[in-house]
């Protein structure tokens, strides 16, 4: 019998609880989940809160950093390793190096499908709607 191929999904947290559902949701699951904080989350709630709560998860966010190369410094400053900067390439390309000499990355994009927000729809429900729908059951 052959395994359900692994789903390759990046998924917005903008908060703990959120962030738990999700990783309860695809425990045991043939899934790959990258968490992802939005930028205007990011910006509202600051790098702190999230690197807190990526120690507290014990799993690693990515951090949406918008086009704001301070704020990807800061991300990094605090210890967050995976960062998305979606500003010029060649300020991104340098804080890449950057990033990289301290043993994280830049992304200039997202390597995989997002899991897009969904009013009324809780995180679980719409992670398994796409599981469905990879699995071509759905």
């Amino acid at each position: 019998m052959s395994r359900p191929a692994l789903v390759r999904l990046a998924v917005p947290v903008a908060d703990r609880i959120a962030a738990r559902e999700i990783l309860e949701a695809a425990a045991g699951r043939e899934v790959d989940l990258l968490l992802v904080v939005p930028a205007e989350a990011l910006a509202r709630c600051g790098a702190p809160y999230y690197r807190a709560l990526e120690e507290l998860l014990g799993h690693t966010l990515v951090m949406d950093c918008g086009a704001a190369p301070g704020l990807v410094l800061e991300c990094l400053r605090l210890g967050s390793r995976e960062l998305l900067f979606r500003g010029p390439r060649e300020t991104r390309l340098r804080l890449d190096a950057i990033a990289r000499a301290q043993g994280g990355r830049v992304r200039g994009r997202l390597d995989r499908p997002l899991l897009r927000p969904a009013m009324r729809i809780p995180l679980a429900q719409r992670l398994e709607r796409a599981l469905l729908r990879a699995a071509g059951t759905g």
